[in-house]
């Protein structure tokens, strides 16, 4: 490790002051360093901060690494999803003058974990970390969490809420919960045997990472479990920190980041023989079975066909609604592509019971019925219109826009 030397400030003056003689958050964080990192040999620390509509965080995040790391040769990673509030400009006209920022914006691409997958696929240093944006993570503990991977005691070290000296902080009850239930899932499903698998603050060596990078599945809001668990189990050591709040901007914990989490455990449990998008599919599918024989007892009383004609169209429906959320994430529709969209979505939904139920008449020799015939046949025929509805609505209802078609 290479120590820092004192230097000037060359920026105009904040509009965040910290009083006279005392320079501010933003000031370090445009700071220019003595050296180019880009010029540099590889740096001890690489840094990767994933962000979406941080603009007001960001700099004061820099600022302060500024001072935490001034004894560690370091380089920062900033990822943006090409955020609205213009948080990559930012990045980048940082950049132009602390050598030590890197800028990468991803135009297209949405997604925390994917995000920090790519920060890491560019970082050189010896040891690759993760921190968000928004202050939540207290970075005055990187210099303890690298030291014992530096040291070679450990191959991922995770800054942890739940072991001595953690807390959840000011965490709301609700949020507290759901974190708790899903690193208990998590350690359930992939016998992960860290405290706080959710995390999403951690450092990893460079050996672990280049072992385990080309195995993870860069879909999911935690991707602290990948490196976790894919492969063979690594070295692990956990720091407790305080869960900070929020000062600005708004979380992006959403309905769609819990259900990709899912779909992430899924495949780690599944050993990624389904692709995610697949994994999606076919949990949004069992949710429309369940809609559809709800909707089916609830209609019994209008006969059997009607119901049956009901429950169809509402599984048909949520299916789409939560496809178009939540699996087909990239190609989704919006305005009046989604009402268009409707109607290929019918289409495919109606081949698929063809398929279901001529397989089990073709097989018997009788005649079509539905839910009729041997559950072996009704399986088979199941399994086959599933397969073939994914691959018509990937490649009809939500065609990649590049135009390739893809199976």
């Amino acid at each position: 490790m290479s120590a820092l030397e004192p230097t000037e400030v060359d920026r105009p003056h904040s509009p965040v002051s910290e009083g006279a003689g005392h320079e501010s958050d933003i000031e370090r964080a445009y700071r220019r360093p003595v050296f180019d990192r880009r010029t540099a040999v590889r740096p001890t620390l690489s840094l990767v901060i994933p962000t979406y509509n941080e603009v007001e965080n960001l700099p004061i995040l820099i600022g302060r690494l500024a001072d935490i790391l001034s004894m560690i040769d370091y380089e920062l990673i900033v990822v943006d999803d090409d955020s609205p509030d213009r948080s990559w400009e930012l990045a980048e006209a940082m950049s132009v003058e602390n050598k030590r920022i890197r800028s990468i914006r991803r135009i297209g691409e949405r997604g925390l974990s994917s995000a920090v997958m790519a920060g890491v696929a560019s970082a050189d240093g010896d040891v690759v970390a993760v921190i968000d944006a928004d202050l939540q993570h207290d970075p005055s503990i990187l210099p303890e969490m690298i030291t014992p991977i530096l040291a070679g005691r450990a191959d991922v070290v995770v800054a942890s809420r739940e072991v001595d000296g953690g807390s959840y902080g000011d965490f709301a009850a609700s949020r507290r919960t759901l974190s708790v239930a899903g690193a208990s899932l998590a350690r359930a499903l992939t016998g992960t045997p860290v405290s706080d698998p959710m995390s999403g603050f951690f450092a990893l060596s460079r050996e672990h990472m280049e072992r385990v990078a080309p195995k993870v599945n860069p879909r999911g809001f935690k991707i602290l479990l990948e490196f976790l668990a894919r492969g063979e189990q690594p070295r692990v050591a956990e720091i407790g920190y305080e869960f900070g709040q929020r000062q600005h901007g708004e979380t992006k914990l959403t309905t769609s980041v819990a259900f990709s989490y899912l779909v992430s455990l899924i495949g780690l449990v599944t050993g990624r023989m389904l692709s995610a998008t697949m994994t999606a599919y076919l949990l949004v599918g069992l949710f429309g079975v369940l809609v559809q024989f709800a909707v089916l007892g609830a209609a019994a009383s209008l006969g059997l066909a009607q119901a049956a004609l009901i429950g169809f169209e509402a599984s048909v429906l949520s299916n789409y609604v939560m496809n178009n959320r939540f699996t087909f994430t990239h190609e989704r529709r919006r305005g009046r592509r989604f009402l268009a969209g409707l109607l290929p979505f019918h289409i495919v939904a109606a081949h698929g019971m063809v398929v279901q139920i001529g397989l089990v008449a073709l097989a018997t020799g009788e005649g079509p019925g539905v839910g009729s015939g041997p559950i072996g046949y009704r399986l088979l025929g199941i399994a086959l219109a599933t397969a073939g509805n994914f691959a018509l609505n990937r490649n009809l209802t939500w065609r990649p826009r590049t135009g390739i078609v893809t199976l």
